[in-house]
């Protein structure tokens, strides 16, 4: 039919993510190679380089979509309920308390740190913009309703809730201490926030 050579191109890249996605789970970042991967997809290199420009390509393209179906958990399990900031400290708290059992929390702070993926998860702009779309009417509305700073924009706040958020995960406290850490953001991150 029409749409053929559309769903075979979907195919084809959905593959490479999975393959990659299982290649970096059990090989770790370093230890993948592209060949790993088109075997794994059982698809040609010049397939892989029709979809990835190389090999960090792949990894980001796995960061996001493994982040966008965190962000959809998010969205499930943290229901919006005003004001603002108390939201936004909930969804921190999930994201502290339950990343660590999310698919790309190995893949990011992985056993390799210097090498892991957290790179490709703070300077992705698909991430991002998913967050600043995820949390913009919640925001605006906390503008309307005086309860937040207008000085400071929503890409400021998602910047230092990927901040915020990376900062526990990479030095994890175990057991987790939700009401200490509910007082380190509300100290440190919402009255920086809210109006005067």
């Amino acid at each position: 039919g029409l749409n053929t050579r559309n769903d075979d191109a979907l195919s084809a890249r959905g593959a490479l993510l999975d393959a990659a996605r299982h290649c970096l789970q059990t090989r770790g970042i370093s230890s993948t190679k592209i060949e790993h991967i088109v075997a794994q997809a059982k698809v040609s290199r010049r397939t892989f380089y029709h979809y990835f420009e190389n090999k960090k390509s792949v990894i980001q393209a796995v960061v996001e979509a493994q982040s966008k179906d965190f962000l959809d958990e998010i969205r499930a399990n943290v229901k919006y309920r005003k004001p603002f900031c108390n939201y936004l400290v909930r969804c921190l708290l999930y994201i502290i308390e339950h990343s660590p059992d999310a698919p790309h929390y190995d893949l990011i702070f992985g056993n390799q740190p210097k090498s892991g993926a957290s790179q490709f998860y703070r300077t992705s702009e698909v991430i991002q913009q998913s967050w600043i779309e995820f949390l913009n009417p919640y925001y605006h509305q906390a503008l309307i309703d005086n309860e937040i700073d207008p000085a400071i924009s929503l890409k400021k706040i998602e910047s230092w809730m990927g901040r915020i958020s990376l900062s526990y995960l990479q030095y994890p406290e175990r057991p987790f201490q939700k009401n200490a850490v509910k007082k380190d953001i509300e100290m440190f991150f919402i009255k920086g926030i809210q109006s005067r």
